[in-house]
């Protein structure tokens, strides 16, 4: 495995130590940094750990709607609106898995797929009133949509 960049952690060609992704050369400390690349240093850095947080939330949301269909399989209690409404539910968080590695990975369609997600989660959870909901689908909302993370996510840079 070669060298990675410091700041959006993609491979590095061997030739230039300026990252073909970012465009921040790698040899820079942080202080060095002009305004511009310290803004897409942080968002890079802000986009994966979004993934991350998106793949934990799907793998919990996948692994609790299985868990509500199991206790209920021999006892008849198991009803057609139960099944339909956990699977939909465990394949949001299937979705949600995939998303998280698209944005770790900084894949293209991952910018629209987040705008999607992180949009309706955001109208589900005011609809709900749920506070906490507001707060974290806001604040992925923002991390994949706002200007500097369009450029890193749709390859603009």
């Amino acid at each position: 495995m070669g060298k990675r960049c410091k700041y959006c952690l993609k491979p590095l060609e061997e030739t230039s130590d300026v990252c073909a992704f970012c465009k921040i050369d790698n040899t820079k400390s942080k202080r060095d940094l002009e305004k511009h690349e310290k803004l897409v240093a942080y968002f890079c850095r802000g986009i994966r750990v979004i993934g991350f947080l998106v793949i934990l939330y799907g793998i919990l949301m996948t692994f609790s709607f299985v868990g509500l269909l199991l206790p209920t399989i021999g006892k008849n209690m198991i009803t057609t609106p139960v099944i339909v409404f956990a699977s939909i539910m465990s394949l949001f968080g299937i979705f949600s898995i995939f998303l998280g590695v698209g944005l770790r990975r900084y894949y293209k369609w991952s910018f629209w797929g987040g705008a999607i997600l992180f949009s309706l989660s955001l109208i589900l959870s005011i609809l709900s009133l749920n506070i906490i909901g507001i707060l974290f689908n806001g604040l992925f909302l923002y991390y994949t949509v706002n200007r500097t993370s369009r450029k890193i996510l749709l390859h603009k840079l």
